[in-house]
């Protein structure tokens, strides 16, 4: 039997912990989720800012896939898809206050029934309301605390497991780039040196910010997610009425890149803490991202995600780097998923990948995988932008809507369910999305076979989601983070 060069770097790196330990161990394991993070946000990826220098010299170190996509654009669902190698049907969160369901095996319960110790770090509370954590033996939840606890909380943990002679299989996931852009501390080191912008007062708080149970973000739909009738609104600025511009979207855009360097800097912190320790080389690391952004892209919102099945809310980095830096440098044209992630975590343990969806990458970096058609799917449950703004004027609960998609690397079609409207975007001709060609009849075969595609995916019936089955404290947690608003505070706008 062939043994992969990837197979012999993992035997190496469990021979070399089993002889500074005299105990028997295997290779660790650590799963980076940074949220909100968009793959084009990243020199590796092509930007042409300076937000990641860290991450880019990782990235040299490691297999890069150029085209990496996330099963939702929001939080909740796109995390149990990594976790369980599943889709929506399968893991059971389709939004926020669903838990994994029970018989789903997670990636913590598989590691840790292997024999891994296991741990999650991490600062998005409401995560902990979906049951991500069930499998870990170590949770330490961090209330939006900065990256810097998190990454020093991890490292602490991951030595002791080192020095005990236990293998690791552990997530840590950063909210730093997440609205409200900018409430990290790098403001005069990022923005001040980079961005050439007048001085300005923002209309809207985002300052408000603590550890629970004072948890005031300042970033509800009153603020964000700008349809084109609310850019056009006067505000309310110290007490003088003011016209956003042009100018002003575009330094809260520029607020989001500092959030990317911003974690990038700790994600610096975490590589360099596990080389000092002996640890990197014995560790196969996959830094990803839940969802990304949209910024200024779309004239019918602008700074929101949880609506948009578009490339800049979809696509994200996916960068893998195997234990001794095998493969360093390669870059991945074929499409990845999230449920990709699970079983290439458990080929490089060498452990069974049994009832999960998605296929291992270290056969596509190894130019084994001869599948001819990779598709996605996604979809996402959440408010749309004119229930946004009905919510924001204080008018009725009606809030949802329901997106899928389907994507073929080249062709996406999208189905609104609401409106039950298709669109088809040709991302080769296309590629910001703009052009809806689902009537074209150049199109008519590929629109077919995308709803077969569709239909085949949706045999399986997603659950009921119910608000009004979420628990006070959930709730309530959903309108400090802005997920869900509250009453507008500037009534008189």
């Amino acid at each position: 039997m062939r043994i992969s060069p990837l197979r012999a770097a993992a035997c190496l790196a469990t021979c070399a912990l089993t002889a500074c330990s005299g105990q028997e161990s295997s290779v660790n394991v650590l799963l980076i989720t940074v949220d909100t993070l968009r793959a084009d946000r990243l020199g590796c990826y092509g930007y042409e800012r300076e937000t990641s220098p860290r991450i880019d010299a990782f990235a040299k170190e490691a297999v890069l896939f150029e085209n990496a996509y996330s099963h939702a654009p929001f939080t909740a669902p796109s995390h149990a898809a990594l976790f369980t190698s599943l889709h929506n049907q399968g893991h059971g969160v389709t939004y926020w206050g669903q838990e994994i369901r029970d018989e789903v095996e997670t990636f913590a319960e598989r590691f840790r029934d292997a024999g891994w110790r296991t741990g999650a770090f991490y600062n998005m509370p409401v995560l902990e309301k979906c049951d991500v954590q069930q499998g870990f033996e170590e949770v330490q939840l961090r209330y939006y605390e900065p990256a810097d606890d998190t990454v020093d909380a991890f490292l602490e943990w991951a030595e002791a497991r080192s020095a005990a002679g236990e293998s690791f299989a552990s997530w840590v996931h950063l909210w730093d780039v997440h609205r409200p852009y900018g409430f990290r501390d790098w403001d005069t080191e990022y923005l001040a040196t980079r961005v050439d912008r007048e001085d300005r007062t923002l209309a809207y708080e985002e300052e408000r910010f603590g550890a629970a149970p004072d948890v005031r973000i300042g970033r509800t739909n009153n603020f964000y997610g700008l349809t084109e009738a609310k850019r056009k609104r006067v505000w309310n600025a110290n007490g003088k009425k003011s016209q956003l511009g042009e100018a002003d979207f575009r330094y809260i855009a520029d607020r989001y890149d500092g959030g990317v360097w911003y974690a990038d800097r700790a994600l610096g912190d975490l590589f360099d803490g596990l080389r000092e320790r002996g640890l990197l080389d014995e560790t196969l690391v996959v830094l990803t991202s839940d969802h990304g952004e949209t910024l200024m892209e779309r004239e019918s919102c602008y700074f929101h995600h949880d609506s948009f099945l578009f490339e800049e809310t979809l696509k994200v980095p996916l960068i893998i780097r195997f234990p001794d830096g095998w493969q360093g440098g390669t870059r991945i044209d074929p499409m990845a998923r999230g449920i990709d992630v699970l079983p290439t975590m458990l080929d490089v343990a060498n452990l069974p990948a049994n009832g999960t969806l998605g296929r291992s990458l270290v056969p596509v970096i190894e130019g084994g995988d001869t599948r001819s058609e990779i598709l996605l799917f996604a979809e996402t449950v959440t408010p749309n932008v004119d229930a946004i703004q009905a919510e924001v004027e204080g008018k009725g609960p009606n809030w949802r809507e329901y997106r899928q998609l389907v994507f073929d690397g080249r062709l996406k079609l999208i189905h609104d369910t609401v409106q039950d409207r298709l669109f088809l975007y040709d991302l080769e001709q296309d590629p910001s999305e703009q052009t809806n060609v689902v009537d074209d009849a150049r199109y008519a075969e590929d629109v077919a076979r995308l709803r077969e595609k569709l239909a085949s995916f949706n045999s399986m019936p997603a659950g009921a989601i119910d608000e009004g089955e979420m628990d006070s404290d959930l709730l309530q947690m959903l309108k400090d983070s802005g997920y869900i608003g509250d009453e507008p505070t500037d009534k008189g706008h």
